[in-house]
Order: structure tokens, then C-alpha cells, then sequence
């Protein structure tokens, strides 16, 4: 209680701080220089905005609720299991298998469908092979080829949906599960848990568990976000606002049918056909125990680009282009915060040149006294950082990963930029090629995926020497502080593009998945 009254308290001094650095600096707007003053005008106002909304997004979080008693095993009911393929490596596929295998859900009340979108023939001998030694319901499954008329949906979509139809016409299945190709199941009792869940109330479409991952030291690409499932997911509960997630994911087999399948709108079809139950009056449940471990966490910078460019680009059409008619106000708003978070990073990228340009000509968008201006924005910044920390605190999840996390996707403001430009061009009816993400990572120096962040440095390199040549003791400090700041998100991403590459190899550890409660 004191916990959640002390949250709160400091949201309530973010959004005054946010507020009153946005009130100095829209009186202090130096309009001699309309592109500066404009520039850190949008800039203010967005910030406020996103404080505002985080603050309230995570006003309330989920209480805890009794759990349904567990269903005795003549009880439960039957379950397909859909993992959709696509040239994965077989050795990664097998061990997704046996992990289904070797949980505690009765195997004679499986059916799991291998969905292959390559049509690869070693793929379906080994699974032939798999049925016939563990004697189980393993059944091989070609999607329809891309184009193909008989296909809904391009991508994982179109390779789902495929499985979904040939599901359809088995009237003993109730719930369909979604398990990526190389995601192994964490909590043996997973499903009993999922499906224990959807029995216990007719109004869920879907229940959502944490994903894990295998990665190196110190989760360098953010790929656990324990953040994200140890406490917005929470947060999210309360609004009935989860969405899936992909994997680790129990759908209601009745939900689908009243969705059409899976969403094919958008690059990645998850997060959209939760929105449209969501919509339809369904339900959304997280549970918060380990459903997914991912085999191999993306870990090279090409890999990482491609996936998160295509997450942000997903969350930008949704944002530009969805109708969110049928959703409650406060499920909107939670479903604002991801988009606006994308675009405070490109905005931050964008005010990169603001600082740049006032260094190197002395033009500056502020008319108000420097030090003031200071005080206002490391107020506003502290208020933000002590709310993350209170959100922090009823998780097991430590400051310094937050930091790192939000550093690495601010880091990343050019390539989501490039991300909006694509979703604006292609429009409401098109959208951009998806590339599926690759399931091992090449290790090499990827230089060419961060010129935008080594262009970014040298100007602001430039900017700061110049600015000091010029002016000496009398330089513009408060804004060569940023461009440090700047500096070091930036070079940040850069030295991950060599990450585990030559002298820099890293060791591998298992991260902490532990097969309990979270």
C-alpha cells in the first residue's frame, strides 16, 4: 500500500516537473531563430505528453487475485500446439519439440503442428521421425505458398493462419498455443497454468506468460526486457490492455474464429490480433511465469536492427493508421505509449541537430537565463528517473538494466526514423517487406548498420570543438553537457556492432530462467 501511495506521489512530481519545464520554455522561446525555437517547441511539449501518459499508464497495476484451482487431468481439455517454420535449423526445432513433450500437459490431449513455410523435406522426416518415437498427435504441415490464393496473410501470418484453418475442422480443440520455431517452454506447468486460466473465465481471448532468453553476460541488446514483463505487462493487466507477445501464448480457439485468424494487417500479426479481440470486448490475460525461452537471442547489430525496426514500424502504423473504435479509453492510452515512446527517440535524434547547430553558430533557442533553463530540465529529468526507479522497485529487475535499456533503444533514433518514413510512404494499404529474423547470429563488424550514429558523433565532435575554440571559458556548457550525453548513447549502439567479434568475444551464460513463478 505504501508502496503504490509513494509510486504515485512521485508520478504526480514527474508531471508537475514535466510541466513546469514545458511553461519556463515556451516563455523563453527565442523566436529570432524560428527553426531552433520551433524544434525545441515540439521537442517540450512531447515530453510532457509522454510523462504524462507513462505516469498514467502506471497508475494502477494488476492486483493479486486468487488462482483457479488447477483442473485435474481428465478435466482438461485438448490443445493444438502451432509452431510456424521457416529454414529454421532443425537441431533448434527439435529441442522445441521435446521441451513440449517433456511438459506436464497430457501428451494424448496434444495435437502440434509443425506449419512449415519453406516446404523443406528434411523437415518433414524429422518430424515423421519425432511422431513415430514418442508416439504422439505430430503432424507436418505445408503452408500455402506466398501469393497463393488459398493464403491469408503474408509472412508468420499467412504460415498461422494456414495451420489455424486445418485446426478449424477438429471440433475437440478449445485452445490453440503459438510457439515460435525456437522458443523452448520454460515452466513445465505452463499450459496447465494458461489453459486453467481461459477455463476459469469465458471473456479471455488469449493469456500471455514472460518470455525468457539464452544470451550473453549482461543482456547487452535488451533481448530479456524484464522490465516489460515484470511490470508494464502488470500494468497493462489492470487496464485490460496485455497483448501477445508471440510465444508463451494460449489463444481461446473461439476468439480466433471471432477475429477471422490471425491478423495480417500489419508486419507482425500478434500485437494486432490482440488488439482486435480487444476491440470485439474480449479479454487479455498476462500470467507472470516463464512460457518462452528464446534458443538464441539476436545478438548481432543486423540481426537486432532488423527485429526492432520492425516492431517499431508495426507500432507506427498502429499508431498512424489503426481504429481503435471499440477499445475503452484507458486500453487507448495504454496502447499509445509504445508508439510515443518511438517517437520521443526520434525526436531526441532530431534534437541532436538543435544542440549541434546552437553550438557551432551561438544561435540559441532559449532567451531565458542558461542556468534556470538547467535547473528546469534536470528537474524534469530526475522526476522521470526516480519514477522508473519506484516503478522498479516491486520487481526483481535491477536500475542498471533499465538504464541500459533505455539508452539502447534511445540509441536507436536514426534507424526508427528510417522506420516512420517507411510506414508514411507505404500509407494505410501497403506496408514493408517483412524479413523474418534470423535463428543464429553472424558474428562481424557491422559498421554500415550504425553511419547514421558515427555521422551523429563527428558533427557534435565538431560542434563542441568549435564552440569552444570560439568561445573558451565563455562556451555554451549546458548544451556541450548534452552533446556528451549524446555522445554516449550514441557510441553505445556503435560499439555493439563488433559485439562477440574477434578481441571482443563475450562469454555466453544462461539467463535466469528458472522454471517458477516470477
Amino acid at each position: 500500500m505504501l508502496y503504490n501511495i509513494l509510486t504515485k506521489a512521485i508520478g504526480v512530481l514527474a508531471i508537475v516537473g514535466g510541466f513546469l519545464y514545458l511553461d519556463w520554455t515556451l516563455q523563453s522561446l527565442n523566436w529570432s531563430h524560428p527553426f531552433l525555437a520551433l524544434a525545441t517547441y515540439f521537442f517540450s511539449v512531447f515530453s510532457f505528453l509522454l510523462t504524462l501518459i507513462l505516469v498514467i499508464n502506471n497508475w494502477y497495476s494488476h492486483k493479486k487475485e486468487v488462482k483457479p484451482n488447477a483442473l485435474s487431468e481428465e478435466d482438461l481439455p485438448s490443445v493444438a500446439i502451432i509452431i510456424p517454420t521457416w529454414r529454421e535449423p532443425l537441431h533448434v526445432l527439435e529441442k522445441t519439440i521435446y521441451s513440449i513433450l517433456n511438459g506436464s500437459y497430457p501428451l494424448d490431449k496434444l495435437l502440434i503442428v509443425v506449419s512449415d513455410d519453406a516446404a523443406d523435406i528434411e523437415l518433414k522426416t524429422l518430424v515423421h521421425y519425432l511422431r513415430n518415437k514418442y508416439k504422439v498427435n505430430l503432424v507436418y504441415h505445408k503452408a500455402p505458398a506466398k501469393g497463393s490464393t488459398q493464403r491469408i496473410g503474408e509472412g508468420k501470418a499467412g504460415n498461422l493462419n494456414s495451420a489455424y484453418e486445418l485446426i478449424k475442422g477438429f471440433d475437440f480443440i478449445k485452445y490453440i498455443e503459438t510457439r515460435d520455431a525456437d522458443d523452448l517452454v520454460g515452466d513445465r506447468n505452463f499450459l496447465i497454468k494458461a489453459v486453467t486460466e481461459l477455463e476459469s473465465n469465458e471473456k479471455l481471448a488469449y493469456v500471455q506468460t514472460i518470455k525468457e532468453a539464452y544470451g550473453s553476460r549482461n543482456d547487452p541488446f535488451s533481448n530479456r526486457e524484464r522490465f516489460f514483463y515484470h511490470n508494464v505487462m502488470l500494468n497493462k493487466q489492470a487496464a485490460n490492455a496485455v497483448f501477445p507477445c508471440g510465444s508463451g501464448l494460449v489463444w481461446r480457439k473461439i476468439a480466433l474464429e471471432d477475429i477471422n485468424g490471425f491478423s495480417a494487417w500489419n508486419l507482425v500479426e500478434d500485437v494486432q490480433s490482440g488488439i482486435d479481440a480487444l476491440k470485439k470486448g474480449w479479454e487479455g490475460k498476462y500470467l507472470p511465469i516463464i512460457g518462452a525461452v528464446v534458443q538464441v537471442a539476436p545478438e548481432d547489430l543486423q540481426n537486432v536492427v532488423k527485429q526492432r525496426t520492425t516492431w517499431a514500424m508495426d507500432s507506427l502504423r498502429m499508431f498512424f493508421w489503426e481504429d481503435m473504435k471499440g477499445l475503452s479509453f484507458k486500453q487507448k492510452l495504454q496502447f499509445l505509449d509504445a508508439p510515443l515512446t518511438y517517437l520521443f527517440s526520434i525526436f531526441m535524434f532530431l534534437q541532436m541537430i538543435v544542440v549541434s547547430s546552437t553550438l557551432i553558430t551561438g544561435d540559441i533557442p532559449i532567451k531565458g537565463d542558461i542556468f534556470i533553463y538547467a535547473f528546469h530540465v534536470m528537474t524534469s529529468i530526475l522526476a522521470n528517473f526516480i519514477f522508473i526507479s519506484a516503478l522498479r522497485r516491486n520487481t526483481n529487475v535491477k536500475m542498471i538494466e533499465v538504464i541500459k535499456s533505455v539508452l539502447f533503444f534511445l540509441g536507436l533514433g536514426p534507424q526508427f526514423l528510417i522506420s516512420l518514413v517507411k510506414v508514411l510512404v507505404y500509407g494505410k494499404n501497403r506496408k514493408p517487406k517483412y524479413v523474418v529474423t534470423r535463428r543464429e547470429n553472424i558474428n562481424k563488424i557491422y559498421l554500415s548498420h550504425v553511419l547514421p550514429q558515427i555521422v551523429i558523433i563527428d558533427l557534435i565532435l565538431f560542434s563542441v570543438l568549435r564552440n569552444i575554440q570560439i568561445s573558451g571559458v565563455e562556451s555554451d556548457w549546458i548544451n556541450i553537457i548534452w552533446a556528451i550525453g549524446y555522445i554516449v548513447m550514441y557510441f553505445r549502439i556503435i560499439k555493439l556492432s563488433w559485439f562477440n567479434y574477434g578481441f571482443f568475444k563475450s562469454p555466453l551464460v544462461i539467463a535466469n530462467t528458472q522454471l517458477k513463478e516470477a
